[in-house]
């Protein structure tokens, strides 16, 4: 069984990210979190991940950190956390049991607050922990271990 954990990890974060950023449409107050939807993150881009989502045992959170000026310009700093638990791999033969399948993901961004001013500057953490069972033709099992995590970070600013 092939099983490449950062594709399916930045397929979670691609469907974390788009959710995101319909959310954070609506007015908020610096210092203000809310829950955020795992089923619609689940809906953006369950058919491309390798794994079903148990979408009870999972969860997310936005918050709105507050406002900075960073090299002059005024910017909202944003963090999200998100937690999501497997129960099933789509391309494991049917009898693999899953121990455990965790994935966290954390990312904080700060963003202009005046959207026509470009720059960036953010980070994002994704650790991954994965334990199956594999039976074998004689009767015992197999047991994997998979574990990642990475990190992230980026600046952007604008070209003077």
């Amino acid at each position: 069984m092939k099983c490449q954990v950062l594709p399916i990890l930045l397929s979670v974060v691609a469907a974390i990210s788009t959710v995101r950023a319909e959310d954070t449409d609506q007015p908020r107050k610096p210092g203000s979190q809310w829950a955020l939807d795992i089923d619609k993150v689940l809906k953006a881009k369950n058919e491309d991940m390798a794994f079903e989502v148990d979408a009870a045992a999972s969860s997310g959170k936005m918050a709105f950190q507050g406002v900075e000026t960073v090299d002059g310009i005024i910017s909202c700093r944003t963090r999200m956390d998100i937690a999501l638990k497997a129960k099933s791999l789509k391309a494991a033969p049917p009898e693999t049991k899953i121990t455990r399948a965790d994935w966290f993901v954390s990312v904080e961004d700060l963003l202009p607050l005046d959207p026509a001013i470009p720059g960036y500057q953010g980070s994002m953490k994704m650790k991954f922990d994965c334990e199956l069972s594999i039976p074998w033709s004689n009767g015992k099992s197999a047991v994997v271990t998979i574990k990642s995590a990475r990190e992230k970070n980026g600046r952007s600013r604008p070209v003077k």
